[in-house]
């Protein structure tokens, strides 16, 4: 326990150790599910067939368990040791394998068994098992390390009036995965370039009379758009985008904690969050912009981006905005599913890396005894010391204990803000 909080745990880590916990044999973070028990009998020598020029083995098994369709890809596995991919079967006592399989690698005896290894269906089970192993953890206490900050341009709405090149280059379908083949890359280039923002993702940009949906940010100059025209390259052209005081939040924003906070020297307010009806029902009396001085928060249907994803929210704004500004706010995190690639390392991965650990072997140990066991006490140990050094993380002073905000539509047919004791009013 002593070192743990300087161990960094990954997707890797955890496979293996679910893995050897699931019973899965010989280096289960490499391996799979037995589909077959194969045996060379006789002089083992003599059945294995080593070509050198080709790099591949012809291997005669007895028992006739090879199946001719479905084998190829698959792991030949000797029990004694060694291990080699089937490059093809040419019946279903002959096998080709990738590499030198000789008797020497393998143990020198006169009869040999192998297995025939499938690693998808292990992959699987391993898989399910850490993500189960991960949630079990994120839903035992609200870690801090799940409350992080971000910031949100509160973009107005703006047009590039000087001419300026765009590129459009189609990324195919399955960039970004699950991307259909209408999503396009567009550079925009030139003195008075627009500048992107991740805020703008699901809004729509007018080209000149060409209007494209804003599917994902990249870069300060690079957006994704869906292009169904399939639109060819263009120049000396202008950017309109035009602000409506909604905007996607992150794909991993589950809930607001506490206000909004400007930059330092954009106002000296904070801004709340109010019910989405009031917003709705500002923006029915102020029809002008200004800076922001209420927000909320509201689920969206999965915006037409162009590819599949979940469920978003977004950020209602008002009064929207007349300039740009950078809303700093809390969060609550959802974290993504871990993945060997592309997201390997799990959130508080570094801190709580052999609770992780210890939650695979427990949840491995249910699955293949169907019964509480010992790996549970254990996790129970952990998890206890692992919640004690996270409540020091979060601050002593949780702040005033007063009566929300709360806005209200006066007599005048002005909006009233209470907070705190005093009342301001709002005159668009």
């Amino acid at each position: 326990m002593a070192n743990e909080s300087s161990m960094r745990v990954g997707y890797n880590e955890m496979a293996e150790v679910t893995g050897r916990a699931l019973g899965h044999g010989y280096n289960s973070s490499k391996w799979g599910d037995i589909v077959s028990t194969n045996t060379i009998t006789g002089d083992a020598r003599a059945q294995m067939d080593y070509v050198d020029s080709t790099k591949l083995t012809t291997i005669t098994t007895a028992g006739a368990l090879l199946n001719t369709a479905t084998d190829t890809g698959k792991r030949f596995v000797f029990r004694n040791g060694g291990s080699y991919v089937i490059d093809s079967v040419t019946s279903t006592s002959i096998l080709v394998v990738r590499g030198d399989a000789t008797v020497e690698t393998i143990g020198n005896t006169a009869s040999l068994t192998a297995d025939v290894i499938d690693p998808t269906k292990k992959r699987h089970e391993i898989d399910e098992t850490v993500q189960q192993a991960y949630r079990q953890v994120l839903l035992e206490h609200e870690w801090f390390f799940m409350k992080p900050t971000a910031t949100l341009v509160a973009w107005s709405t703006y047009a590039v009036t000087a001419n300026v090149t765009a590129d459009l280059i189609e990324l195919g379908q399955g960039s970004p995965p699950g991307a259909n083949d209408d999503i396009s890359l567009l550079t925009a280039s030139g003195t008075s370039a627009p500048t992107f923002y991740e805020s703008l993702e699901g809004k729509t940009i007018t080209i000149n009379s060409l209007t494209f949906t804003i599917t994902r940010y990249v870069s300060s100059t690079k957006i994704q758009v869906l292009d169904t025209a399939d639109t060819a390259d263009f120049s000396d052209k202008t950017f309109v985008i035009t602000a409506t005081g909604d905007y996607l939040l992150p794909r991993d924003f589950g809930h607001m904690i506490g206000e909004l906070t400007f930059a330092s020297d954009e106002a000296y307010y904070t801004v709340p969050i109010v019910p989405e009806t009031y917003i709705r029902d500002m923006r029915m009396r102020i029809t002008g912009t200004g800076t922001p001085r209420w927000a909320a928060i509201r689920p969206v249907k999965t915006p037409p981006l162009g590819y599949v994803e979940p469920q978003r929210y977004e950020l209602m704004l008002c009064p929207i905005p007349s300039s740009n500004h950078n809303l700093t706010y809390q969060y609550s995190l959802i974290p993504e599913r871990l993945d060997r690639y592309h997201n390997p390392y799990p959130v508080g991965g570094q801190v709580l890396g052999e609770l992780y650990l210890q939650a695979c072997r427990m949840v491995a140990e249910q699955i293949r005894d169907k019964e509480v066991g010992v790996q549970s006490g254990r996790y129970d140990r952990l998890l206890v010391n692992a919640k004690l050094r996270d409540s020091r993380s979060e601050p002593d002073l949780l702040g005033y204990n007063l009566d929300p905000d709360v806005v209200s539509l006066g007599g005048d047919g002005h909006l009233h803000y209470h907070r705190r004791n005093v009342t301001t009013t709002y005159v668009p």
